[in-house]
């Protein structure tokens, strides 16, 4: 130990030597000595308590600390040839550097602070890869939708929520992955590092660099970071990377969702974590179908991801691992043999029961067996079928209404929350039972309709020259309850359901059912007016036959010049206006500003032209049926009943009823007093209970009682009959609902529908069906 002393103290004074001449060195050079007129032959030398000294003592510390940094260097990179062992020697010590460099270097990027931005673009792929699960009335799962901000570079049609991850699942999924997980990553010191005591860092492998340059390694494969982050960015892990360094991509793009991600997601003993995997997992039981751990659950268990037994959920976490599908792979023995051995591996020294219970169960499970998921079809065909066509097999074109109301949300909600689950308004059940049975009706009536002139079949497909078809009906808390949707049906003129805002309206201006509207002459406007076709120039006489009509008369026929009259003469431009925008209506002309827009308004609402959709027009009735009959603030027509959504900042579970207030302004400055409601009852409730109405025959139904009814034709530019319209606020067995149907033939076809089919034949066995289905 002495000699040690005496050999650093010869070191140190050896060390202040080379210090000291190197100082003087810098010291004697014309650069320090000629300062301060210090110059010629017999120029004294500065003595050494000149200021200038210290300075060149630092220089030569400084210079110091180069050679010792150079020197290092040489040593560690430097080959050494003098001989071809020391050679090879030089090129092991070089990748043992590297690699220790390569450890420490990885361990210091992956402890440094988190981006807020960065986490936030992860949480935002998280949300647009995570699909909303359809249920029905039950709360089984009848479907899924693709989350409307899904980019199109992502991985797959997106995963469904899991709310909990069953702890057999994760412990065999972490225990396959070599435990790599540590959610108590705080702990992990550079020291643990270096001495190789910990050899993952926030998931991480700290020789993951090493192995992705390696091409004999394939260490990617059980990382569960590496999963997460291929299934997150889907083709945009391969963005601007050769295939050859795909690897090394993968492990980069890894490292860094690591680093911003991980102290979010290690939370609460990493739940998020073990939620995102189950999301995120490449666990599927049909190829090109779903993934996920509930979607995968529900198609091949039919069960919620914790009503899983042991031996299922031990079984999935090998299929995870082994990414294949459960129900395309022929190798499920050896699954099964894969489960039962890390079962016993994990269990049996702790918990042997569990080890056994896993055995007993794996041996059990018979994935060839029919199963016949809950609220699905009885037929066995449709056991274990893909999720993303269970939708249009339950519900069919329904499916349309909540894809809107989901994208509507999503775009209101904004980027922080995830809608897991919408629960439909429809039972599935009763209205494929309804469906069936209205199409035998239709089948029914076009046998015995042999003189209307049919030429789109009422029970066909479209495809098969079928009629398009829409009925929709709402319950008085406008949750549609059944639906029928055949063809595609865009906005279209509406006939004389174009009356009925022009109805609101002037029966709020204090018009009563029997005011009369001269039948005046407008242009080359043709009148309904049998004896007046082309109409009057003088209104003096308003009371002689055939000059006027009176108000409930004006509704009633086609092509209404009274209608056309009254909206010219009592309300303004401005109120016609508003009037469009309230009801929701398409101006077929937009003219706004010019003096003729309030008779191009008024003419597009009497002669029928105005253009809608039936779920427009059922969402008009409902609002007209609670003015009248319910309450005073409305809601809108709804395809979903409630949202189940996951705030991903707070990280909380909560249900939201969708109660979207309605588009369609039915109150507002209209209906303000009892006598213009009771004339609005008046007008539409003349269609069924008049003695001459149109859809007389309506009231020979049983258990139903007709509140509001209007009924409307729509033509060809041939003057062919096109489309029939219904639509009905109705009352069954107590209960407030409206009604909206749709029979038309294709918008361009200038044929039509039939020659001679009336309203009052087409609906009296589609509102009779809707009454029986809901009675």
């Amino acid at each position: 130990m002495y000699l040690a002393l005496l050999k650093l103290f010869r070191v140190l004074l050896e060390a202040v030597d080379w210090l000291r001449l190197h100082a003087l060195r810098y010291f004697a050079s014309p650069i320090f000595q000629s300062g301060s007129g210090n110059v010629g032959e017999r120029a004294a030398k500065l003595p050494l308590s000149d200021w200038r000294y210290p300075i060149t003592v630092v220089l030569a510390l400084l210079e110091a600390c180069v050679l010792s940094v150079w020197q290092i260097f040489k040593w560690l990179f430097f080959f050494n040839t003098r001989s071809i062992f020391e050679f090879f020697l030089s090129g092991v010590k070089i990748v043992l550097v590297c690699a220790v460099l390569s450890v420490i270097g990885l361990y210091g990027y992956l402890s440094g602070s988190a981006n807020p931005e960065i986490l936030a673009h992860y949480k935002t792929l998280h949300q647009q890869n995570t699909s909303t699960a359809l249920l029905g009335r039950d709360g089984s799962i009848i479907g899924v939708i693709t989350n409307p901000l899904l980019v199109s570079n992502s991985n797959g049609p997106g995963r469904l929520y899991a709310e909990m991850v069953p702890p057999v699942y994760w412990d065999i999924l972490d225990y396959k992955t070599q435990r790599q997980i540590d959610f108590d990553f705080e702990k992990t010191t550079l020291s643990d590092v270096i001495l190789w005591r910990q050899n993952h860092y926030k998931g991480i492998s700290l020789s993951s660099l090493l192995d992705a340059i390696n091409p004999f390694s394939d260490a990617s494969k059980q990382s569960l970071i590496s999963d997460l982050t291929f299934n997150l960015k889907g083709n945009g892990v391969m963005a601007d990377c050769p295939s050859v360094l795909f690897k090394l991509c993968q492990t980069i793009d890894s490292i860094h969702l690591a680093k911003h991600t991980f102290p979010y997601l290690a939370k609460n003993k990493g739940a998020e974590f073990k939620r995102w995997t189950a999301i995120h997992g490449s666990l599927k039981g049909f190829q090109g179908d779903v993934t996920g751990l509930r979607a995968t659950a529900e198609v091949v268990f039919s069960k919620k991801a914790e009503q899983l037994s042991n031996a299922e959920q031990a079984m999935l976490a090998i299929a995870q691992i082994n990414n294949e599908p459960l129900l395309d792979n022929q190798g499920i023995a050896l699954i099964k043999a894969q489960a039962i051995t890390i079962a016993k591996a994990l269990y049996a020294r702790s918990q042997p029961a569990l080890a056994t219970n896993i055995e007993q169960g794996v041996l059990g499970i018979d994935l060839t067996k029919p199963l016949k998921p809950k609220g699905f079809s009885r037929r066995p065909k449709f056991a274990r079928t893909k999720l993303l066509n269970r939708s249009q097999k339950t519900i069919g074109n329904f499916v349309d209404l909540v894809e809107q109301q989901l994208s509507d949300e999503y775009q209101v909600t904004g980027n922080q929350r995830i809608i897991s689950d919408v629960q439909v308004t429809l039972p599935v059940k009763d209205n494929d039972k309804f469906k069936q049975q209205l199409l035998a009706r239709f089948n029914t009536l076009q046998n015995q309709c042999e003189d209307c002139g049919l030429r789109y079949r009422l029970g066909k497909k479209v495809g098969d020259g079928g009629a398009n078809i829409e009925i929709a009906v709402a319950d008085q808390e406008g949750q549609i309850v059944r639906y029928i949707k055949r063809g595609k049906i865009t906005e279209r003129a509406i006939g004389a359901l174009s009356v009925v805002p022009a109805t609101v309206l002037l029966s709020s201006l204090g018009n009563l059912p029997n005011s009369r509207f001269c039948n005046q002459t407008y242009r080359n406007l043709t009148s309904s007016v049998s004896q007046f076709p082309k109409g009057l120039i003088n209104c003096e006489t308003l009371d002689e036959l055939g000059h006027s009509l009176s108000f409930q008369e004006a509704i009633q026929i086609r092509a209404s010049l009274p209608l056309f009259y009254a909206l010219r003469k009592q309300p303004s431009t401005q109120q016609l206006q508003e009037l469009y925008r309230d009801f929701g209506l398409t101006d077929l002309r937009t003219k706004a500003g010019n003096a003729s827009h309030g008779e191009q308004l008024a003419y597009e609402m009497s002669y029928g032209v105005v253009q809608s959709v039936p779920l427009q027009q059922l969402d008009v009735i409902h609002q007209l049926g609670d003015v009248l009959y319910g309450r005073s603030q409305s809601k809108a027509i709804l395809a979903i009943s409630q949202f189940l959504v996951s705030d991903l900042d707070e990280g909380r579970r909560y249900l939201e009823f969708n109660k979207t207030s309605s588009s369609i302004e039915a109150i507002g400055d209209y209906l303000r007093t009892q006598n213009s409601k009771a004339t609005l009852r008046q007008l539409l409730s003349y269609d069924v209970n008049s003695k001459n109405a149109r859809l007389k025959s309506l009231k020979s139904i049983k258990n139903v009682r007709f509140l509001l009814t209007k009924t409307g034709q729509s033509y060809t530019k041939q003057q062919k009959l096109r489309d029939h319209w219904l639509i009905a606020s109705v009352l069954i067995r107590g209960r407030r609902y409206s009604m909206v149907a749709f029979i038309g033939s294709l918008a361009a076809d200038q044929a039509g529908l039939a020659e001679t089919l009336t309203a009052e034949q087409i609906f009296e066995p589609i509102v009779a069906g809707i009454i029986d289905s809901l009675d």
